[in-house]
């Protein structure tokens, strides 16, 4: 068993984190995979969790639906030295007034 088996094995629910998963960050996406299924990360325990039911595919897909994008952009990545990601955050507007006495 190995990632190219798992790959091929959500690649009709998940396309891009089939290609991720066969791809050079095959790891992150693997650990994705492991986590949401609850599983070792390893690619037999992940076919066993796939093979088993469950509502595993549909933890597969959503995989793919809260990750897909940027798995995309890792999947475009031609062999970087490094990574930077930019995490943008909105917070609601009760977190945006300052206190009294405190500079804004």
């Amino acid at each position: 068993m190995n990632w190219h088996q798992i790959g091929h094995a959500v690649l009709d629910i998940a396309p891009t984190l089939a290609g991720a998963i066969t791809g050079p960050y095959g790891a992150i996406a693997g650990t994705l995979l492991s986590k949401a299924l609850g599983t070792e990360f390893k690619p037999q325990a992940i076919l066993d969790a796939l093979q088993g039911g469950n509502g595993a595919l549909d933890k597969v897909k959503e995989v793919e639906d809260l990750h897909g994008v940027w798995l995309s952009m890792l999947n475009n990545l031609k062999s970087p030295s490094s990574i930077s990601i930019n995490v943008k955050i909105d917070f609601p507007p009760v977190f945006q007034q300052a206190e009294p006495g405190l500079a804004a």
